[in-house]
């Protein structure tokens, strides 16, 4: 149905939205896998960091190990993605690492590598074996942060529109960092009560263990 049989039949304009979806099908599709992909990489953080502090508190492995083992369960799986996009799929170029200019290399080594692969991986698992380091605390923080940086950045490095909406969507985003952040209590200190022969000992487990030992 084009906008005038849409005219005649209903009495009323075509609707932009319908419009678009008729005259750049392709391209709204295209749209909308994306933001697809995006929502499934939110989810498969979202609960794979759940897995990855779980495994951090139990304390038979350290934020370095964890960074360590997530990178190596990820070379294979990378490797595998690209031999299926480079020589099945074709959607990679097939001599990049011929014909890829210097400047590319460095952005890809720094920006992808060291930054975003291992110091953002870094600093956040480090964050998360820290006493306080919950996860529903760091993780919206960090990632909250992601987003507003790269709107920003975008803006002034790679010449991206700055509309009202990304402002908004941007100061949204402070205002719920802060409203996470703040007011949080520090952990409170032990308590530490006077012994028998006047030293002071806290309440920890512990202690508790070794008295129920003597008592027995």
């Amino acid at each position: 149905m084009d906008e005038r049989s849409f005219l005649s039949a209903t009495g009323a304009p075509f609707p932009a939205a319908i419009r678009s979806a008729f005259t750049h099908p392709l391209a709204d599709t295209q749209a909308m896998f994306a933001i697809l992909c995006a929502i499934l990489a939110g989810l498969c953080w979202g609960v794979g960091e759940i897995f990855t502090k779980g495994a951090i508190n139990t304390k038979e492995i350290g934020p370095m190990g964890a960074v360590f083992f997530r990178a190596g369960i990820t070379l294979p799986l990378a490797l595998a993605a690209f031999l299926v996009a480079h020589s099945v799929v074709k959607s990679e170029p097939q001599v990049w690492w011929r014909d890829m200019s210097g400047p590319t290399w460095a952005k890809l080594i720094f920006g992808s590598g060291v930054l975003a692969g291992f110091a953002g991986v870094f600093f956040f698992y480090l964050g998360l074996a820290q006493p306080g380091g919950d996860i529903s605390l760091l993780r919206p923080i960090a990632f909250a942060l992601a987003p507003a940086t790269a709107v920003i950045l975008g803006w002034l490095i790679l010449k991206e529109e700055l509309t009202p909406r990304k402002i908004a969507a941007v100061v949204l985003i402070v205002s719920g960092i802060v409203l996470l952040t703040g007011g949080r209590k520090a952990p409170a200190a032990p308590t530490r009560v006077q012994g028998h022969d006047g030293s002071e000992c806290g309440r920890q487990e512990s202690n508790l263990q070794s008295l129920s030992a003597t008592g027995t």
